[in-house]
């Protein structure tokens, strides 16, 4: 792997990390209720969100862009955005608090919502 590709991973990466951050964290301190158990509203917003985001660029850099995009863009920004093992840790969270119904729609919902905004945004972008 060239020495460009890497430095556009790293970049991308510490961006989407830091944008991760900053959007889950937002979102929990608006969603937070004290007297339960909380849904992690935060990494599923950054998980959805990067999923229509990772879509959308993939569908639009696989016909028009330079060689470095693809590594910036979609293995580090929305790769990094997005995390999969917040998204265990979670769950696996919620379920050792016997929220299994939380746990549950969590699970599902992000694959499910997840994989339909990827394919949503792919089919929009490609198309140009």
């Amino acid at each position: 792997m060239a020495f460009t590709q890497l430095l556009m991973i790293f970049l991308g990466g510490g961006l989407g990390a830091t944008a991760r951050f900053s959007l889950s964290t937002f979102v929990n301190s608006k969603t937070a209720n004290p007297d339960s158990i909380n849904f992690p509203w935060g990494i599923f917003a950054c998980n959805l969100i990067g999923c229509l985001l990772i879509g959308s660029s993939y569908g639009w850099l696989k016909s028009h862009h330079p060689e470095w995009i693809h590594p910036l863009f979609v293995t580090g920004l929305f790769g990094g955005f997005t995390t999969f093992s917040s998204f265990t840790l979670d769950t696996q969270i919620l379920l050792q608090n016997q929220a299994y119904l939380s746990a549950g729609l969590y699970s599902i919902g992000t694959l499910l919502l997840g994989l339909l905004l990827c394919v949503i945004g792919y089919q929009v972008t490609s198309q140009f």
